[in-house]
């Protein structure tokens, strides 16, 4: 398994950046410094559910995927597979193409290009299809199993070896499939673990991403999300208590100073992007509202966590007020 980044590296140079090492009982703590790392795979998505749950963190719990979604992942992937090699001095390459898509299936077939050594095609076929049973529900209604995935073999005139390599990779497909089906991946983990973060009110201090900075007064949060690195192995969570000194704060202050700015610069181009377009939408001017209230709770939390004014943050954020409400006045 992979993970996002380095947790060693990262964690040791971050906390010696930060100067974030305990220093006792009797320290200060200005919040605490979060390292978030997840491993690549997938989750049973019942148990992540259930954990968050246990942590009341259940307003975070990623939806479950669409069976259709996690069909045409799979198959998607297909593509990005290298050359198989069928001796002989042969090679095959396996590809997936889109057929259908209607109430009844989704249909893609997998073709096989076989060519020699220096490149030179040798044959193109097509060996399976592979459909998405929409009307599976139906059919076990009336008790008759059939399984979503399909795989029908299309007999096509291969020799030996590139039928081999054509029938492993179709049915590896549908293994795959069964494998994701009722999980959650890495992306998915990553996303709640993000929105936990914010619910906490944490800002990024790694351009990279990785590690969060969290107010102390929601210390409690980063302890459940310690927990959920203990239950979920999946998720690597680490966290240091940054002590409060005026270097520190300093840095926590420019770091909100990033983020905020990156907040902005997304709601300016969304703006941006509508006026070009011509479609300033209720619904879109009610979603650019909502952004700009969060950040600007955001700014106004820090100002008590600094114990400073942050004048500068307060009159963008102003600006940018004025700007959403002027734009949401031209909604139609």
């Amino acid at each position: 398994m992979t993970m996002t980044d380095n947790p060693i590296t990262s964690r040791a140079s971050l906390a010696d950046h930060f100067g974030g090492a305990p220093a006792g009982p009797s320290t200060d703590y200005l919040g605490r410094i979060v390292f978030v790392s997840v491993f690549e795979g997938n989750t049973d998505l019942d148990k992540v559910t259930q954990v968050l749950a246990d942590l009341d963190l259940a307003g975070f719990a990623p939806k479950r995927t669409a069976k259709s979604d996690i069909f045409r992942k799979v198959t998607n992937e297909a593509n990005r597979r290298t050359q198989i090699d069928l001796n002989d001095g042969k090679y095959a390459k396996v590809m997936v193409r889109k057929v259908s898509d209607d109430e009844k299936e989704i249909l893609r077939r997998l073709v096989i290009e076989v060519v020699d050594a220096k490149g030179k095609q040798l044959s193109y076929e097509s060996a399976f299809d592979l459909a998405f049973d929409r009307d599976h529900t139906a059919k076990a209604e009336k008790r008759t199993p059939a399984p979503r995935f399909k795989v029908r073999d299309l007999f096509a005139p291969l020799d030996p070896a590139a039928a081999e390599a054509a029938r492993n990779v179709a049915y590896e497909l549908r293994s795959e499939y069964t494998k994701r089906d009722g999980t959650v991946d890495a992306a998915a983990l990553r996303a709640t673990v993000n929105k936990a973060l914010g619910g906490a009110s944490a800002i990024s201090v790694r351009k990279t991403g990785g590690a969060f900075f969290v107010p102390e007064a929601n210390a409690e949060a980063t302890d459940k999300l310690k927990a959920l690195s203990v239950l979920i192995p999946q998720v690597d969570i680490w966290v240091l208590p940054l002590i409060d000194t005026p270097e520190q704060r300093a840095k926590i202050e420019a770091a909100l100073n990033d983020d905020v700015a990156a907040e902005v610069a997304k709601i300016e181009a969304e703006m941006a992007e509508m006026v070009a377009e011509g479609n300033v939408s209720k619904r879109r001017m009610a979603t650019l509202l909502a952004e700009h209230a969060e950040v600007t709770a955001r700014a106004d939390e820090y100002r008590g966590v600094l114990s400073k004014e942050l004048s500068t943050l307060k009159d963008r954020m102003t600006m940018l007020g004025h700007q959403v409400v002027q734009l949401s006045l031209r909604a139609s």
